[in-house]
């Protein structure tokens, strides 16, 4: 079990670098051309202000800002922060469609991984001002909400430490068992059953395994919620 626990990580790892190949640098390739679409389309609309974004924390830092884009969220990066901005999505397995659903995802989010990785998640930022104009924790009405976070180093994934060879049989027992311990907290606080569809879509599934690994247990967590 081991072995196969391993051996999946390290398939993995290609598909992360490959998706993130594909998402890192400008959003603006993600928004589209300028226009009535934007409007029309939040997703659009939103990609178009957090280019924005980037661009005044460029001007405000001095530094580059690097963007990743996943198909839920957006990231930026810059020096030691990361903001993480989750996109007007309605999916499936969960629902990002209104200011208000986002404000409190990005709150549950940080109460959730605050358990494990409390050095990591700092905060909530709000990104205000006007679309033309935003900035982060400024003034005026609030368009975004983002989850403040502390960046941690490239190459920190278990995927990553699985291809160097450095991924310990042991350090995926303890991994899971804490996984384990915390789903089953979860479960009776909330008083409801681990319905085998649940269990079967954000468990076993590799894809959300995959995201198990780069989004940091959200995906699983908002299915539970959508």
């Amino acid at each position: 079990m081991r072995g196969a626990t391993l051996e999946c990580l390290r398939q993995i790892k290609p598909l992360v670098e490959d998706r993130s190949a594909a998402r890192v640098g400008s959003i603006l390739g993600s928004r589209g051309a300028k226009g009535m679409d934007d409007k029309l389309d939040p997703v659009k609309a939103s990609a178009a202000m957090l280019e924005r974004v980037r661009s005044w924390l460029q001007r405000r830092s001095g530094l580059p800002v690097e963007v990743v884009e996943t198909h839920i969220s957006w990231v930026l990066l810059v020096d030691a922060m990361a903001y993480k901005v989750k996109k007007p999505v309605r999916l499936p397995f969960l629902d990002f469609g209104t200011l208000e659903r986002r404000r409190q995802f990005c709150e549950e989010e940080l109460r959730i991984n605050r358990r494990t990785a409390r050095a990591l998640y700092l905060g909530i930022s709000r990104i205000t001002g006007t679309a033309a104009a935003p900035e982060i924790d400024g003034r005026g009405p609030t368009l975004e909400y983002a989850v403040r976070m502390r960046r941690f180093p490239a190459g920190s994934l278990l995927s990553d430490h699985a291809v160097a060879g450095d991924l310990r049989p042991s350090d995926v027992d303890r991994l899971a068992e804490h996984v384990a311990a915390l789903h089953r907290g979860s479960l009776r606080k909330r008083g409801m059953p681990l319905s085998t569809r649940h269990y079967l879509s954000y468990v076993l599934l590799p894809r959300y395994a995959l995201s198990l690994f780069s989004n940091t247990l959200d995906i699983a967590y908002s299915g539970w919620e959508g």
